[in-house]
């Protein structure tokens, strides 16, 4: 009976990997590449038409441009954010329950959050492109992280 079980779940976690080798690696993380060429022509044209067609967010004050942003435990609004190449951007948070950091990585962004404040951080959007935004919540018993993008123009 044993021996039966053991086959069952090799044959399981064969199918698994079968079907986790078939689905393209774009499904489980974003900028990775196995996808075909064809496929890769039409991503690069989809997020190329996603950047021509965005709108720009928040305000400018003094030459910055001011996005206000809320992290609570399950998401983070707004969940898409716009800028121009160039500009000086400063993201102001305000974080709800226990998240912990936000990083935007391709532009070195790193900060601390406390839920009691707002808080601020500058950076420059020298690059062009759709960039990933997280917010890292730190819990007892678990971690989650919570995504956002960042649209530069």
């Amino acid at each position: 009976m044993r021996r039966y079980h053991v086959f069952r779940i090799a044959v399981f976690l064969l199918a698994a990997l079968a079907l986790y080798s078939y689905i393209p690696i774009e499904v489980f993380a974003r900028g990775g590449g196995c996808y075909r060429k064809s496929d890769r022509i039409k991503a690069e044209l989809l997020k190329k038409s996603r950047i021509e067609k965005a709108v720009v967010s928040g305000r400018v004050e003094n030459g910055v441009r001011i996005i206000e942003m809320k992290a609570s435990k399950l998401a983070i609004e707004p969940g898409t954010i716009v800028a121009n190449q160039g500009e000086k951007i400063r993201l102001m948070l305000t974080a709800t329950g226990d998240a912990n950091s936000l990083k935007i990585c391709d532009f070195k962004v790193d900060l601390t959050i406390n839920p009691a404040i707002i808080n601020e951080v500058e950076f420059v959007a020298d690059k062009n492109g759709i960039f990933e935004i997280f917010v890292i919540i730190d819990r007892v018993f678990w971690h989650s992280l919570l995504c956002a993008e960042l649209i530069v123009k």
